[in-house]
């Protein structure tokens, strides 16, 4: 069964929005730290995906612009109209999947480290 490229284009775009505002909240927090602490702790104190989320930061958008190539130019025409293969909108909704959760993970990471959030199960013991 072949897709229309609408559907696979509609989840690129959500790949790419999602990188976009990971990278961009990531940043943002980034500076809400640094006004807070130190440069040096900060550098010891931010999150392995956080981290991640900001080494990648602006080339992770290669990741759907490359393959967005790749499934057009694997793409099979039908009646005058470019369809996509089954596995290639399998393939492309596994990445988006991927991608959302990566950076949304990245994004609360950050978020949770610039506000000192420690989840809704921190039990805090207050003594006198």
């Amino acid at each position: 069964m072949n897709y229309p490229p609408k559907a696979i284009s509609v989840l690129i775009l959500v790949q790419c929005l999602f990188i976009g505002m990971g990278y961009a909240l990531s940043r943002k927090m980034v500076n809400v730290m640094e006004k807070v602490e130190s440069p040096l702790l900060l550098l010891n104190a931010l999150p392995n995906s956080m981290e991640f989320v900001l080494k990648t930061g602006l080339w992770a958008w290669m990741i759907p612009l490359l393959w967005a190539a790749c499934i057009s130019l694997r793409s099979e025409s039908h009646q005058g109209i470019p369809m996509a293969q089954s596995t290639d909108a399998k393939i492309t909704v596994g990445l988006t999947l991927l991608v959302v959760c990566v950076w949304s993970y990245g994004a609360m990471q950050a978020v949770d480290a610039a506000f000192g959030y420690n989840g809704p199960l921190t039990v805090v013991n207050f003594t006198n």
